[in-house]
């Protein structure tokens, strides 16, 4: 599979856990615009180098097999103080 297809793979898995997601394009690269769905301004993209999902600085997030954990950090990170 191809970088988008896991960054789909991740939108669905975030969606379904009522998140909001959505794929963007730009001339550099695809990315997954992640955001919180009770702080909107908690928001972050998400690029994947087609083995590992990263956020946009480079930090791994984790592999692409690991869709769920890879979720589950992603809303820890993206989450209100207190949650």
């Amino acid at each position: 599979m191809d970088a988008t297809a896991h960054l789909e793979g991740l939108r669905h898995e975030l969606i379904s856990r009522g998140w909001k997601a959505d794929i963007r394009r730009t001339d550099r690269r695809v990315a997954l615009r992640v955001r919180n769905p009770t702080q909107p301004r908690l928001t972050d993209d998400i690029v994947c180098d087609g083995e590992v999902f990263r956020w946009p600085w480079g930090q791994g997030i984790g592999p692409v097999g690991e869709v769920t954990g890879v979720a589950e950090r992603v809303m820890y990170v993206l989450r209100e103080v207190g949650e």
